[in-house]
């Protein structure tokens, strides 16, 4: 996809360091190495794990697709126009250099028909309906605000091309995912039973919101 999104009015600095702007565009084949590295990471220790060559082989998928039918974010991190040492306020980013491509340190992946999302067993969300696959942050950036960042651009996203709805699914039990979630306005549509462990399958929630 070669789609473009308004950028945020506001800009966000991570740990508010003016050398730590973070910034959310569509991926681009330049960016698939990177942010593939950020999903395996994201979901390393979760049922949601996917080896690296696979998610190659997902952004590539995505982006060759459609914009009608799907798109990436990545969220990156780069020096701020008030950035002062450069180098300095990257401290706890490896081998970060202002003259160097922004780092990708988060990923929002989101679908708009069935071709570019997973097949359901239960909780399926609207065909024609915006539908949150993944929102993926890497480990080292997490609890800086990051998530809700990505998932205000995808809302933004959708608002901007007509959308009035958009769904997810979260695990129950993520209550760190969930709590982003209720605090952002989704709604419960309907739960797994704990049940579907039988059947080797994680319960999920799945949530809207009207925006």
């Amino acid at each position: 996809s070669a789609a473009s999104s308004a950028a945020s009015p506001v800009p966000f600095f991570v740990d508010k360091d003016p050398c730590k702007l973070f910034r959310v565009e569509p991926l681009t084949a330049e960016t698939i190495g990177q942010a593939s590295v950020v999903i395996t990471r994201a979901f390393a220790a979760s049922p949601q794990y996917i080896p690296i060559n696979e998610c190659k082989t997902y952004c590539n998928d995505m982006l060759a697709k459609d914009d009608a039918e799907g798109i990436i974010f990545v969220g990156s991190i780069l020096p701020g126009p008030e950035c002062v040492g450069g180098e300095a306020g990257f401290a706890d980013v490896p081998d970060a250099d202002p003259a160097r491509p922004p780092r990708v340190v988060a990923t929002a992946s989101l679908s708009f028909c069935d071709t570019s999302r997973e097949s359901f067993k239960s909780l399926k969300p609207p065909d024609d309906a915006p539908y949150l696959c993944n929102i993926a942050v890497d480990p080292a950036f997490r609890r800086k605000g990051i998530a809700r960042r990505m998932l205000i651009h995808v809302e933004d996203y959708c608002r901007e091309h007509g959308w009035s709805q958009v769904y997810l699914h979260v695990r129950l039990g993520d209550d760190a995912a969930r709590s982003l979630y209720d605090t952002s306005g989704y709604v419960e549509v309907a739960s797994d039973s704990w049940l579907v462990k039988l059947q080797n399958r994680t319960p999920n929630a799945l949530l809207c919101k009207t925006l």
